[in-house]
Formats: C-alpha cells, structure tokens, sequence
C-alpha cells in the first residue's frame, strides 16, 4: 500500500520532506544531534510515575528505570539496548519508551549505554549489553529485579543486539534461565548478501528498500555495516544463521514495517523461529517506514506504544496473554 497520510504530512512538516541516513559517520552522528533537541520538543514531559538512576559496570553506563507505583515489588527486568546503526545514540534516545515500558508492565528498565561505531567495533556492542545484562541478573536486589523474568529489548540495531545477547545467553548455564523473551522492533538478523537459501524468495525488502526509503534505504546499511566490521557470515551478529540455536530460543515478539529494508530481517528470522518450535508474535506496520515511533504526534506511534506494551505482556505472561 502507499505510504500512509499521517506519515507523508509529518515528513512535509517536520522533516521538511523526504530525508534519509547518509554521509561519512561525522556527519551522521551531527545530524542525529541536530535533531535531537526538535524530537524533544514533540515528546510529553517525563512524568513523575517513573524514578531513574544511572550506574556503570566496568565502563559500561547504563540508566534504570523502576515505575515508582510498585514500591516494594519484584518486577519483571528488560535490558533495553537502543537504536541508531551502532553508530548513534546514547541514554537519552529511547527514553521515553523505557518509561513507557516500566510503566506499563509493569517493570524494572536498565537501558544500555553501549560504546559506539565507527570507534569501536562489533562485537563490542553486543559485549557492552552482555556485561550489563550479567550485572543485573547479579544485582537484582539493588533494584528490586526478579531473576526468573528477564528479557531483552531494543529496535532497530538494539532490536538485534536484543536478539544477539539470546543468542549468546542461551548458552551459558548461569544466565539462560533467566531470560524469557526478546522483544525487537525492526530487527537487523540478515545480511542481505548472505540470506539463507530457503528465506531467499520471501527476502526483497532490500531490493523494494534500495535508495530514497525514509530513514533508512540500503545504503544507510552499508554505511552501518561497514563502520561495524561485520562479516556477512557472523552467526553472532546475524542471527538468522545461529540455527543450532534457535530452538533454544525463548519466545520472540518482532515488529517490522512496509518501507524499511530490515522488513524481511523480521519475516526471516520469524520463520526461522517458529521452524524450530519457538512461539513468535509479530505486529507489521503497513504504509509505515523504519523506526517511524521515534516521532511523536504520528498515530501510529501510540498504537505502536500500546503493541510493545501487549507484546511485553506476552513474553512475559503467556497464560495471561492472546495467543500469537
């Protein structure tokens, strides 16, 4: 379908027409700061429902987020790595949704404030979220974390940092227990050079994605990928070819949208998981491009807030949940 109404009129208005990643990676994290202060502009004033503090562990900063209706309860935790093509972003990116999050599960939020490309490369990211993920399943009484509930979370590049810290703690003994979900919202899980062959006829959004896509087109990948140093056939980065893995792989809910070249990153792995056995929830967001819900007054971004929310929900309490 086209792109929606509410998106085009937002783009004309706010973004003063049709604007997309590119440049050298000084001029990318330039612009990500340039339009730091206008998104903040948009988004609602962080409320009182939700306290913060910020911690690190060796090296790493991270920020938490407890809801402070739930004084003296023991609460799901998320360990939240953000977006930005491991390039851009700190602890100030997804803030809101963290808050939204802690709130809405309730939930305790730890949000990882993880080293950045092109300065460092992977696997330091996926190293930074793992060393907070194993301090807060350490530390659960510093903040009143349940141990038995874990799940990661993120979009985009952070959606597959989520999905590669699962990769990683199902196998190792003292963590795997914990974790109990993945929630990744445009995930990258494929390299579009290296797609496995029987994902390869339902895998185009590259191609339908390839120059001029809001946010982020093909080439703002390749510019992602390059700064990164990823090898195409990393089953650390890339999920989709971890395949002995997946089985072991808790319950996924994934988000993906029309106008975006990890579409089929999230219909891939989908398959993948559910081919294994493993149970996957997954919202598509017809009409809409990448990452679109970092803009607030879109309608699409509170409907989006309330499908985290539900897809949350059902990582962490099935029973209680709509079956996906």
């Amino acid at each position: 379908m086209p792109y929606k109404s509410s998106w085009l009129e937002f783009e004309d208005a706010f973004l003063g027409g049709r604007s997309t990643i590119a440049g050298s990676p000084a001029e990318i994290k330039a612009r990500s700061e340039a339009i730091r202060p206008l998104l903040k502009k948009l988004q609602p004033k962080p409320s009182n429902a939700t306290r913060t503090w910020e911690g690190e562990v060796q090296g790493i900063p991270f920020r938490v987020y407890r809801p402070v209706s739930a004084v003296d309860n023991i609460l799901p935790v998320g360990i939240w790595a953000h977006g930005g093509g491991w390039m851009t972003g700190d602890l100030e990116n997804d803030d809101q949704f963290c808050r939204i999050v802690a709130e809405g599960i309730p939930s305790v939020v730890i949000s990882v404030d993880y080293r950045l490309t092109p300065t460092y490369t992977m696997p330091t990211q996926l190293d930074d979220c793992l060393q907070v993920y194993k301090w807060a399943h350490d530390n659960v009484d510093e903040f009143g974390g349940d141990r038995r509930l874990f799940y990661t979370i993120g979009g985009s590049a952070g959606a597959g940092l989520a999905l590669q810290m699962a990769n990683k703690i199902i196998n190792r003994p003292e963590l795997r227990d914990s974790l109990k979900g993945v929630a990744a919202s445009n995930p990258i899980t494929t390299h579009f050079d290296n797609v496995p062959e029987r994902y390869r006829d339902i895998y185009n959004s590259y191609d339908e994605n390839a120059r001029g896509t809001p946010i982020i087109d093909k080439g703002s990948m390749e510019i992602f990928y390059e700064h990164a140093k990823v090898d195409p056939d990393d089953r650390d980065v890339f999920t989709i070819l971890a395949e002995d893995n997946h089985k072991y792989f808790p319950p996924v809910y994934l988000v993906s949208c029309e106008y975006d070249p990890l579409r089929d990153d999230a219909r891939a792995m989908e398959l993948a998981l559910k081919a294994a056995g493993v149970a996957t929830r997954h919202d598509y967001y017809e009409g809409m491009p990448h990452f679109f819900w970092a803009f607030p007054g879109i309608p699409e971004t509170e409907e989006y807030a309330g499908n985290l929310l539900e897809g949350v929900r059902w990582l962490l309490y099935p029973k209680k949940s709509h079956n996906s």
